[in-house]
């Protein structure tokens, strides 16, 4: 009796020592639907990626648009706005030269792309293409509003503002409407000039 025992025992141990059949296929099917599943979710995050890159490439691109708006208008003396056809035109002298150097930039557009346009000594310079990838439509505005400045009563504040509106093309060919608008304080000494 003892060796049958000691023998039911040591076949029980054998056949623990390894996987079944069955044991084996449903943990392949298991792992297959788990790379299944990582897998479709990896082709969404991708197919969304690809679709959303030229709406973040216009963001990118208005991003841009409105840090350089912002900073020629920071350098600006003075400005001209115009309505038809709508662009802006900023004056300023760098004073670090002498004599000093006259800088003129004007915002402009042509052929749906916003140009800017850089002029030194009144020379014609650099002409930048902003805002190339457009599909459909653009429109620009520039305004000058003035508001009573609430702390001291005799003066007012000036804020001249840019919005840029483009309609561009998503991946399945919806037109996606983007906007921006850039603010920017006047300082009390930047005149408008006709």
């Amino acid at each position: 009796m003892k060796n049958f025992q000691h023998f039911l025992q040591k076949r029980v141990r054998q056949s623990e020592s390894g996987f079944t059949l069955i044991e084996i296929i449903v943990s392949l099917a298991v792992l297959g639907m788990i790379t299944a599943g990582i897998g479709s979710t990896l082709a969404l995050i991708t197919r969304t990626a690809v679709e959303k890159l030229p709406e973040i490439a216009v963001h990118d691109q208005l991003r841009s648009v409105a840090a350089l708006i912002k900073d020629d208008v920071g350098h600006a003396e003075s400005f001209k706005l115009e309505t038809s056809p709508t662009y802006l035109t900023l004056r300023w002298r760098d004073q670090s030269t002498f004599p000093p150097t006259p800088y003129r930039v004007q915002y402009y557009w042509e052929d749906s792309a916003l140009v800017r346009q850089l002029y030194v000594n009144e020379v014609a310079q650099a002409q930048l293409s902003l805002l190339q990838r457009v599909n459909i439509a653009s429109d620009v505005s520039f305004t000058v509003t003035t508001q009573a400045n609430a702390f001291v009563p005799t003066s007012n504040v000036r804020t001249l503002s840019a919005t840029i509106t483009v309609t561009t093309l998503d991946f399945n060919d919806i037109p996606v409407l983007t906007s921006t608008t850039v603010e920017v304080q006047l300082r009390p000494e930047q005149t408008a000039y006709l």
